[in-house]
């Protein structure tokens, strides 16, 4: 099973939400944080998804995951996401790709570092940056 999944219907109030999984399934993120820093980690052998329902509003965000099977090691599926600053850290062993992003994005400074035996980084959405 999962190691922590976040379901669309938590909402954190809080300035600052760090979120670390170990799990061979990794960590499923879809809630919603409109202030603050999030950081959300999993070096596991799961990787890390963050769902088409998920909401994110913050100051900083950091994301880091690994994959060993194959799955991709951080998978941004459909969110909204606003920044200040975003880090996105993906390593996969497998057949994933280390970084896939289907988000609608917004931030002022951004960094995706992927490490893959395949793809490194995938961005398929509109990215705005400023």
């Amino acid at each position: 099973d999962l190691a922590v999944e976040i379901k669309e219907q938590v909402e954190f109030i809080a300035s600052d939400v760090s979120i670390t999984g170990t799990g061979v399934d990794g960590v499923s993120f879809g809630g919603s944080i409109q202030d603050g820093n999030l950081s959300i980690s999993d070096m596991g052998q799961g990787g890390i998804v963050i769902t088409r329902n998920a909401d994110i509003s913050v100051d900083d965000l950091d994301i880091s995951g690994r994959s060993d099977f194959g799955n991709d090691a951080v998978n941004i599926d459909g969110a909204t996401i606003v920044a200040n600053t975003l880090t996105v850290t993906g390593f996969c062993t497998g057949q994933g790709t280390a970084i896939t992003v289907q988000a609608d994005m917004q931030f002022s400074s951004g960094t995706f570092d992927g490490t893959a035996v395949e793809i490194a980084v995938e961005i398929d959405s509109s990215i705005l940056t400023g």
